[in-house]
């Protein structure tokens, strides 16, 4: 026998449909156990009509408790083998007792059956399924837990039908709302199976009256974050399943809530309390959510405000100033630098000057020359390697392009080592392009261990863009990255030309290698800051945005070959963290951009969060360290993968109070 268990309260719109698809059912071993919660319409006497016709209908009338209350009575007074819980204002098909028992007898292990639903409208009929059973396949749940939050099913109990001893005594938390919820998973806590039925069985009616269309109070959110909480205590016993709930439905329910009241301010606020105490609580640990979840959560909970950072750099880089510090790049003095070229070979006017610096690189740069020499484009151009003092014979590949090429390659070579920067900046001082809209030519750069592989045609489609849109300052492009011989395509299909809007400069990947400027662009970007280093691929290109619109070429034209071996790489912990100090430092203070120091910001805020790396400056001073960091986290910005993690960590965790 299956025991249908209908709490009904003020449903007398409803409850005649809904009884009757009951009475429809083509399964004829059931009991309906109609409890009237204390309606004040006419529900309690339709009822008793429906059970004056049919005996298998029961009717408990009640004072007004909650359907909480209701649903225990009824499973009190409830004799059948299987349960089913209908709400009063819903509609089922008429073949769902049958599938479903008959499910469960095929599935002996199987403690319930669960199906979907459809929303339907008030007095609509639920169609009957002419499928059998037998045609349908029905997928056993080995691990109901895991499978309830992988697919996202909702809480509702009325797509379930249990059986009675799998309950063991479980009941519904009085006097609260969404019990559902709090039933559900609660139940799901337990060693069982089930078995799930494809199709849709169940017609849900959204009354006027229901609780997903109440409106929003502060009672609502109080109990919701109760729920959590009680859920939170009830896997106390059970880590990794704790860990999985707090994940997946905890992030879930509360970007749900926050969604419905971040347009109320009334709401909102009373919200980021109960969430803030809830994380207070450790009923949500912070490497418990995933970062899109942070992304949402902190959407609700961040604070807008800037908080000047040059006064803590200037106060740390004074106090580690006796560190030792292993010096890259340093300025020579008395450089003799030294060309390689056949003037009469050369181009007289080139339109772009292509600047690539070498160092070490004797095995790619003879590949990256070779890619540029060989763009096909109807204007002349130049291509000037900068190879500094190294170790191998990068130098001897350099000068086996100019000779292979002469009509396009120059190389330079300094006396002494010099560093990336003094090498590119020579570079482009020698630089002879002319022409073009304002007729001081195009810088374009290629590194020298990347190569323009992917289209021979890219200089001169950048450059016929760049000449069609005399505002655009610069060109830029999406590259293919390769790692350890892996490499990650873009979606070239989903990239529009367009022009890059100010704001929406980190949504993209981009590096150096795609860039094509305008001379003037460089000089401006020079002027801001002349000491940044070249390989902050996105500081610069924020940098240029800064002087005008950057137009974006929807091409993968270059390759950016992962070696390892850069800048960053030479210096470790604390050296590293006081080299690149003084850039960031330089930057804010020049960058009249929002963006441009917001994006330092985050690359200063994962440098410095990493304990492990910085352990030095985290032993010194670990006062000063933890008051940078806060600091930082206000100003930095938050919609990025790391950058949300490490901001939910500094507001919740106690680590950093």
């Amino acid at each position: 026998m299956v025991s249908i268990i209908i709490p009904a309260y003020n449903c007398e719109k409803y409850l005649p449909a809904c009884l009757d698809s009951v009475c429809a059912q083509t399964y004829p071993d059931w009991e309906a156990v109609v409890v009237d919660d204390g309606s004040t319409d006419g529900t309690g006497s339709i009822a008793e009509r429906y059970a004056a016709n049919d005996r298998r209908i029961k009717v408990i009338h009640q004072k007004n408790q909650g359907s909480s209350i209701a649903r225990n009575v009824g499973l009190a007074n409830a004799h059948g083998e299987y349960l089913y819980m209908l709400d009063g204002d819903d509609i089922i098909c008429p073949r769902l007792l049958e599938f479903c028992v008959k499910a469960l007898e095929r599935t002996p292990e199987a403690s319930f059956a669960c199906f979907d639903y459809t929303c339907v409208q008030p007095q609509e009929r639920m169609p009957d399924a002419s499928l059998s059973l037998k045609t349908i396949r029905c997928k056993k749940i080995v691990d109901p837990f895991l499978w309830w939050l992988k697919t996202r099913r909702n809480c509702n109990i009325w797509t379930n039908v249990y059986r009675r001893s799998s309950l063991n005594g479980l009941l519904f938390k009085p006097r609260i709302k969404h019990q559902d919820l709090l039933f559900t998973y609660q139940y799901l806590a337990r060693d069982i199976q089930g078995v799930y039925i494809p199709l849709v069985l169940h017609g849900y009616v959204q009354s006027q009256g229901s609780i997903t269309r109440s409106p929003m109070t502060f009672e609502k959110i109080r109990t919701i974050f109760g729920i959590l909480q009680d859920l939170d205590d009830y896997y106390a016993n059970a880590p990794v399943k704790q860990k999985m709930l707090r994940r997946r439905l905890f992030t879930r329910t509360i970007k749900s809530l926050g969604v419905v009241v971040r347009n109320d301010p009334k709401y909102y606020n009373y919200f980021s309390l109960r969430l803030r105490s809830f994380f207070d609580g450790g009923h949500v640990g912070y490497r418990g959510f995933p970062w899109k979840k942070k992304m949402e959560v902190y959407r609700i909970l961040k604070a807008n405000r800037e908080v000047s950072l040059c006064g803590f750099l200037e106060k740390m880089l004074k106090t580690f100033s006796s560190a030792p510090r292993k010096v890259v790049g340093a300025e020579a003095r008395n450089v003799c630098w030294r060309e390689i070229s056949d003037a009469a070979s050369l181009p007289r006017n080139p339109l772009v000057s292509v600047v690539m610096t070498a160092y070490n690189n004797e095995k790619d740069l003879y590949r990256a020359v070779r890619s540029v020499v060989e763009q096909k484009a109807p204007f002349p151009f130049e291509v000037l390697v900068g190879v500094d003092v190294c170790k191998d014979d990068s130098l001897a590949v350099a000068k086996k392009c100019q000779a292979e090429w002469p009509d396009k390659v120059r190389v330079f070579y300094p006396s002494e080592n010099v560093g990336y920067q003094k090498n590119r900046d020579h570079l482009h001082s020698a630089a002879r392009a002319t022409g073009g809209v304002d007729g001081r030519g195009y810088f374009a750069y290629c590194e020298a261990d990347d190569a323009w592989d992917m289209c021979t045609t890219k200089l001169a489609e950048q450059i016929d863009l760049l000449t069609r849109h005399a505002d655009w300052v610069g060109c830029v492009g999406p590259v293919r990255r390769v790692r350890d011989g892996r490499e990650s395509l873009p979606g070239v299909g989903d990239l529009q030309l367009e022009e890059i809007k100010q704001y929406a400069l980190g949504e993209r990947y981009f590096h150096t290698t795609s860039y094509v400027f305008r001379r003037a662009t460089y000089e401006k970007c020079h002027e801001m800051a002349p000491d940044l280093p070249v390989w902050m691929d996105m500081l610069i290109l924020i940098g240029a945005n800064t002087v005008g619109p950057i137009g974006f070429w929807p091409k993968v034209g270059s390759t950016q070959f992962m070696t390892g071996e850069d800048v960053c790489t030479s210096l470790k912990g604390l050296d590293l963290c006081l080299w690149e100090l003084p850039f960031y430092l330089d930057w804010l203070r020049c960058c009249t951009n929002r963006a441009g120091r917001l994006f330092a910001l985050d690359i200063m805020f994962r440098i410095y969060r990493r304990k492990g790396r910085m352990a030095m400056l985290w032993t010194a001073q670990p006062k000063l360290m933890r008051r940078f960091m806060v600091k930082l986290a206000r100003t930095r910005p938050c919609f990025s993968r790391k950058g949300v993690s490490a901001r939910m960590k500094i507001l919740f965790s106690r680590q950093y109070r």
